[in-house]
């Protein structure tokens, strides 16, 4: 399917969804699966895309959301002011700290990105007079515009829904491009890249801003929809499950970026007698999924209809 027909019937299916959903709590869940799936897409880009490897995903998610929280609770800035310093720090720090770190490959790079992740999560413990430290921060104001604030299921819904799609639109026109074309050389082979004269680590580098942008805006909007942060929303756990998410969809896949995010959103709310042990859960599913289901959904769906496409009669 061509990328505006796609777009149309994901928003169609986005602006049915709450005819179908009446459930203030579920709707809840899957505005939160939506904030997911913005920094899955982003890890995407940069894993099954540009071929590099991210384990601190949830620490720019958590800054993404202390930067608004400290912005508008502390120095009294506008909440859409907060989000756009949000985007703009992590995007920005991203770039700063993915000129050095990504000229390593391999284990070594996943290494450093899981150190800038636990980094980023000791920083939120101990600033406790910009963060509140263990105790979190609360006070974090709601979205508004004008006299009409986001602050019911619904209002969070459409705030989630319009980012996501946003995200989506950007991110199929991005790996289209001439420059996506050069992500998806240099996640095939960065030799062969070079030989071809790609720039390999402006690229690589470029993604990496721009997935830290991404889980800036899904912190940033997290935390005005909860209006309270705390650190260990954004620990090591949470890089796993969005690892778990990109990797269960298919990496390379934008819509089964998607597809992850949503189905490991609602999947707790299946298995809460086992909440104690998720961390396990995600572990079993991921090592599955590598073994059984390399290409994840993604490919899965892939595969399924280029066999649907080969049986169609000839005319």
């Amino acid at each position: 399917m061509s990328k505006w027909p796609a777009l149309a019937v994901f928003a169609l299916a986005l602006l049915l969804i709450p005819q179908w959903i009446q459930n203030g709590y579920m709707l809840g869940v899957l505005t939160f699966a939506m904030l997911a799936a913005i920094n899955v897409i982003g890890l995407n880009l940069l894993m099954g895309f540009a071929g590099q490897v991210s384990m601190g995903v949830a620490g720019f998610y958590g800054l993404g959301a202390y930067t608004t929280g400290v912005a508008t609770v502390h120095w009294g800035v506008s909440p859409w002011m907060g989000i756009s310093l949000a985007v703009l720090i992590c995007g920005g720090l991203s770039y700063l700290i993915g000129r050095p770190t990504l000229r390593l490959k391999g284990h070594s790079l996943a290494m450093a990105t899981l150190g800038i992740g636990i980094v980023l999560f000791i920083f939120f413990m101990e600033t406790i007079p910009l963060t509140g430290g263990p105790d979190g921060l609360s006070g974090i104001p709601p979205l508004s515009i004008g006299d009409f604030a986001f602050e019911s299921d619904l209002t969070h819904y459409w705030l989630g829904a319009g980012a996501l799609w946003l995200v989506v639109l950007l991110s199929l026109n991005l790996t289209g491009s001439l420059y996506g074309y050069g992500m998806r050389a240099l996640g095939l082979s960065e030799a062969g890249s070079r030989s071809i004269a790609i720039d390999t680590h402006q690229i690589k580098v470029g993604i990496f801003a721009l997935s830290g942008a991404f889980s800036g805006l899904s912190g940033a909007l997290y935390a005005h929809i909860v209006t309270f942060v705390s650190p260990e929303t954004f620990d090591f756990h949470a890089s796993i499950v969005f690892l778990t998410m990109a990797v269960f969809g298919g990496l390379g896949s934008i819509w089964g970026s998607m597809a992850g995010a949503l189905l490991f959103s609602f999947l707790p709310e299946f298995l809460v007698v086992f909440q104690d042990y998720d961390i396990l859960v995600y572990g079993a599913v991921l090592l599955a999924t590598v073994i059984f289901l390399p290409k994840g959904l993604g490919g899965l769906a892939r595969v399924v209809t280029l066999k649907i496409t080969s049986m169609k009669p000839k005319s």
